[in-house]
């Protein structure tokens, strides 16, 4: 029996030694056995041997299954730990790879990536913010003020105190909390507008969004009071518009650039917008420390913001706003509420009411002097304060629905068919092209008939023998038919010189107005469709394809106003309260036509003006504004609208005084009737203002 278990523990031995030499081969266990300075598995055996027969001496024969040691001794110590070492073993292996594992992660973490969690931990009890600079306040020409800044309260939400990790779950939960005390009625869509910027904020490693805006004092002491450990409440500028509906369009308003992540201001549209960074001027920075309860302990690295620019407009404060009156009154039927003084509501009584209400309307003013835009005003308009306080989801749809699309600036981006008064450029363009003389006549009986098709005057009694002064003063439709396309022994201009000097005035082209928005327009010419000889003649009258905005019809009317020159409309005067950049006229083009051709289209618009004339409205001007001389000159154009029905446009543009002009005015009526009934009434009331108040 003991001679079989001898031979076990022998040839287990012999294994285990075995495993020992190979084990021995690797790094790590030579460290170990290098350790221990000893062979685990001698002393195994002894104590095998002894726990089995302690009587067995140290002289017997290894071959009878005594063991001896080195020295021919038996050797007696014996070990029950045979069979634990590769238990021991695999447990030293776990502590000591956690120990190499913790070495690195401490390595990692205090040295490779030191800087990182600092800053980690610095944004728990740091916090930086950019304050935003001042805007530059906006005035009219004669210092009204028209935009400026007051204080607002902003709620924010600090990312990195709120999330945990990249888990924003707890960000959403403190939104709505906070949002829900803040703004209890807000809606679902507006919430989720917030929620879907979170994900986008913590992607683009921004720390802060905004959360809403425009906070008043009750909102801020119900967010305060809670103690929402991530939410903030700042004091941050907002914009005030003191003439929100009326200046809507030509100063516009801001908003955010990105309004789920950035609080930063900037222009959306008019001269906010072109002149953001003028206003703008440059954003400062204010780090704050906080302690565990979210307590400001500290205040430190404040860089004080450079306030924006402020901006001077060529525009009067007075014109702009009785502009918006009259059109409001055209449009809506609402009575005019605006008048400078009883005496000019007076001198105006004798002009007859709307014959209808137009769909939409716009008003032009310009310096021909300059090309400063006095007034520009599309209506229907928007409250530019409302889009500036807040405004949500369903409310703005609401002012979609309601009518007209009253953010669209129809002054430059508007397209109508200029009508008549258009006929001053072809007066040009037939004197200057030789088709005829100031003095060459025709016969109108009402209409011209060509090829079995019937081409008629607006009187249809027509006006007998007409010259061009003739037909400038009445709008005499055939003889520009005839001009334009050639009729019996007139060869007429054709459509490609009606192009080319529609273009040489602006048409079909961008003023260049320092506004956003601006279209081109539309001249045609035969290229682009199939074209017939009443193509022709119908754009001889500014109608068919021939398309325009309202300003270019007042820059083409300031060239015959100052007498000279074509000038680039532009809205602001100055930047800078030193002056720092004054603008003066921008020429575009300069004597467009003949000395004695100008003379003779200023003069039949004179007569135009005058008892004869289509503009009526303008008769007695002088008798009511000490000898002052006002020109103007009628357009009604037609137009199908999406139904199919007939409709027309009314549309006047006058200058005055008629000899050194300081004031052009252009008004359409979309949809609004005629010129002569519709749209000059509104012409002769800004012009009574103008000269009562401003002489």
């Amino acid at each position: 029996m003991h001679q079989s278990l001898f031979d076990f523990i022998k040839r287990d031995y012999n294994y285990s030694s075995k495993r020992k030499n190979r084990l021995q081969g690797l790094p790590f266990f030579s460290l170990v056995f290098s350790l221990v300075k000893k062979d685990p598995y001698q002393d195994v055996i002894n104590k095998v041997i002894d726990n089995v027969n302690p009587s067995l001496n140290s002289t017997a024969d290894p071959v009878e299954g005594n063991i001896l040691d080195n020295s021919g001794r038996k050797n007696k110590k014996t070990s029950s730990s045979l069979y634990l070492f590769p238990y021991v073993s695999f447990l030293f292996l776990i502590v000591f790879i956690s120990f190499l594992i913790f070495v690195f992660r401490a390595f990692t973490l205090q040295i490779l990536k030191s800087s990182e969690y600092s800053l980690l931990a610095d944004k728990n009890r740091i916090r930086s913010y950019e304050v935003p600079a001042p805007r530059g306040v906006i005035y009219d020409r004669k210092g009204n003020v028209i935009a400026q800044n007051q204080p607002t309260f902003n709620m924010v939400l600090n990312i990195p105190l709120c999330a945990m990790g990249d888990d924003l779950s707890l960000c959403e939960k403190t939104i709505k909390e906070a949002l829900y005390t803040a703004v209890p009625g807000i809606q679902r869509e507006d919430l989720d507008v917030i929620l879907s910027g979170l994900g986008s904020a913590k992607k683009s490693k921004i720390d802060t969004i905004l959360l809403a805006k425009n906070l008043k004092k009750d909102q801020v002491i119900a967010v305060e009071s809670r103690g929402y450990p991530a939410i903030d409440v700042i004091s941050f500028p907002s914009r005030e518009y003191l003439y929100s509906s009326e200046f809507a369009h030509l100063v516009g308003y801001t908003g955010l650039s990105n309004s789920s992540i950035s609080p930063l201001i900037e222009g959306k549209t008019g001269v906010e917008a072109f002149y953001n960074t003028e206003l703008s001027g440059l954003p400062g920075k204010r780090t704050i420390q906080v302690n565990s309860q979210n307590e400001k302990i500290g205040e430190f690295d404040t860089q004080v913001p450079v306030p924006g620019k402020n901006i001077t407009l060529f525009a009067d404060l007075g014109l702009q706003r009785l502009s918006y009156e009259l059109l409001r009154e055209a449009v809506d039927g609402v009575p005019v509420t605006f008048f400078a003084d009883e005496e000019i509501q007076r001198n105006t009584e004798y002009i007859e009411g709307f014959s209808k209400k137009a769909k939409a309307g716009v008003i032009v003013a310009q310096d021909p002097r300059t090309g400063g835009i006095l007034a520009l005003v599309s209506y229907p308009s928007f409250d530019s304060q409302k889009m500036v306080s807040g405004i949500t989801s369903s409310e703005l749809k609401a002012m979609e629905d309601s009518g007209p699309f009253p953010f669209f600036n129809r002054a430059i981006g508007a397209l109508y068919a200029p009508g008549s008064t258009f006929k001053l450029v072809m007066g040009s363009a037939i004197l200057e092209e030789n088709i005829a003389t100031s003095t060459t006549t025709i016969f109108d009986k009402g209409y011209i008939e060509v090829a079995g098709y019937t081409f008629k005057n607006w009187n249809l009694d027509g006006h007998g023998q007409v010259d061009l002064l003739r037909a400038l003063q009445v709008s005499n439709d055939p003889y520009f038919y005839i001009m334009g396309g050639g009729y019996e022994n007139i060869r007429g201009l054709g459509i490609e010189r009606i192009n080319k000097w529609a273009s040489r005035f602006g048409f079909g082209a961008k003023t260049g107005i320092d506004l956003v928005g601006e279209v081109a327009g539309f001249v045609p010419n035969a290229d682009y469709k199939d074209w017939y000889l009443g193509d022709t003649y119908i754009t001889s009258i500014g109608q068919g394809d021939f398309l325009a905005t309202p300003l270019q019809v007042n820059l083409m009317t300031s060239y015959f106003a100052n007498g000279k020159e074509l000038l680039r409309p532009r809205v602001v005067k100055a930047i800078g309260d030193l002056g720092d950049s004054v603008f003066t006229k921008d020429v575009l083009a300069k004597d467009l036509v003949s000395p004695s051709t100008l003379a003779t289209i200023r003069e039949g618009v004179l007569r135009a003006s005058s008892p004869g004339g289509t503009a009526y409205p303008l008769y007695d001007f002088a008798d009511k504004h000490n000898g002052v001389v006002a020109a103007g000159k009628t357009g009604t154009s037609e137009y199908i609208d999406s139904n199919g029905e007939y409709g027309t446009h009314a549309v006047f543009t006058a200058w005055a005084p008629y000899e050194e002009a300081e004031i052009v005015l252009t008004v359409f009526l979309e949809g609004g009737g005629s010129g002569a009934h519709d749209a000059a009434p509104i012409a002769r009331k800004l012009l009574d203002y103008w000269f009562e108040v401003e002489h």
